[in-house]
């Protein structure tokens, strides 16, 4: 049983370990359309990065431009064909000398983020002010135990404010 299952009984948890935005529509396939008392909450972007960026300059915008081409497809998705409300979150840095060198596009990306979110008028969960501790992770980039309960409590905080 997942972490937020556990403390959140009523949270049906469709991520999994490196999705992308390609992924999450299969994930939402699983979502009854019509209920407005439900929320997505997105927490994307990460695995694109590392994946696109993998032989490319990590300043290559272009690379990250088609990656908010595919956010922005996804969040209109989700938009025309969802009634319920929807929560963004940034990303998270991993503490790890593998991830150093995309700390630049991944701060590139959290402000795109946090741009989108107030425009589009978005709750936002910002996990990398909460995930910055190295226990708080596992096989260098997924959450932890720990972090998985820092991560689900910011997002229930978020619901309940």
């Amino acid at each position: 049983m997942s972490v937020i299952k556990r403390h959140h009984t009523k949270t049906f948890l469709y991520a999994r370990d490196n999705s992308t935005i390609i992924d999450v529509y299969d994930q939402l396939s699983k979502i009854n359309k019509n209920n407005k008392h439900d929320t997505i909450c997105l927490s994307i972007g990460g695995n694109d990065i590392l994946e696109d960026y993998r032989y490319h300059q990590k300043d290559d915008m272009e690379v990250l431009n088609k990656i908010k081409e595919r956010y922005d497809d996804l969040l209109d998705y989700i938009s025309i064909n969802y009634k319920c409300e929807v929560v963004l979150c940034n990303v998270y840095y991993p503490i790890s000398l593998i991830i150093l060198p995309y700390y630049n596009i991944l701060s590139v990306w959290n402000t795109y983020i946090e741009n989108y979110s107030i425009n589009k008028n978005y709750k936002l969960v910002q996990l990398d002010k909460y995930m910055n501790k190295s226990e708080y992770f596992t096989d260098i980039i997924e959450p932890s135990e720990k972090g998985s309960i820092i991560i689900s409590n910011q997002i229930m905080k978020l619901k309940t404010n």
